[in-house]
């Protein structure tokens, strides 16, 4: 239909720190792996795990943090201030239409629960972006304007629109 598609042929695109990342994973009981490459730096790292507590995607990008000499941001969680989190309430929807999304607050931080999914909490960064409790790696980058918001998952983003 014209969109961009993240996946094909077995392989899916997404990103690692601004670079272009092209990977195929996987995992059945008591396993996982990854095959991951990132063109740029003309890097191939691939990992397999006989375990399901670790996630081979991880593994994969902390050797690529470490081939590549980049430092990983480290994440804060911060109170978010009461104006921030009055302001980004509300209900959004991914546009892929797979879910919706109700941004809530708890205290003094945000919360968020995904159609048929457990609340999580999110941990402010600073300005509009926050990371999810369940997952540091997982963020979403609220828009300026906060009429919307982006889901960085899994080398992957998808934008949501709020709802009205």
């Amino acid at each position: 239909d014209g969109r961009p598609m993240r996946y094909g042929l077995g392989l899916e695109i997404g990103e690692f720190e601004g670079r272009r990342r092209l990977y195929t994973e996987g995992g059945i009981f008591g396993f996982n792996s990854i095959l991951l490459w990132l063109p740029e730096d003309d890097l191939h790292i691939a990992v397999i795990s006989n375990g399901e507590e670790v996630r081979s995607e991880k593994v994969a990008h902390a050797i690529a943090y470490a081939v590549l000499g980049i430092e990983k941001a480290a994440v804060t969680d911060e109170a978010a201030p009461k104006e921030l989190r009055a302001r980004l309430s509300g209900n959004y929807r991914l546009e892929d239409g797979s879910m919706e999304a109700r941004i809530f607050e708890a205290g003094d931080r945000l919360m968020c629960q995904a159609t048929d999914q457990p609340a999580f909490g999110l941990k402010w960064q600073g300005g509009e972006e926050f990371r999810a409790d369940f997952d540091e790696d997982v963020r979403i980058v609220f828009d300026a304007d906060a009429n919307g918001f982006t889901l960085h998952q899994g080398g992957g983003k998808v934008h949501a629109d709020r709802l009205l």
